[in-house]
């Protein structure tokens, strides 16, 4: 599975998981309050193994970030954590 098609999945089962309003498939360039909670994706660093020639594999940590509530609309970070 390609790293395009792994992070598409990704968003499609994040986006389908409960109490989230989006999932983005690219980095947002700001984040409004109508589309909170909101899930962002990272893709990380991958290490290549070979398992036998000519046969690799990866192994790629995937981030996902959720943001909920902007700090300046709570107090502190605990509000938006407990929500």
């Amino acid at each position: 599975m390609t790293v395009a098609a792994t992070y598409a999945k990704l968003c499609s089962v994040v986006a389908a998981s409960s109490g989230i309003v989006a999932c983005s498939t690219s980095l947002p360039t700001q984040i409004n309050d109508a589309t909170l909670p909101r899930a962002v994706i990272l893709p990380g660093a991958a290490e290549w193994n070979e398992h036998a020639s000519g046969l690799k594999r990866q192994i790629r940590t995937y981030t996902i970030r959720v943001y909920v509530k902007a700090v300046a609309q709570g107090l502190g970070y605990d509000e938006g954590f407990t929500a």
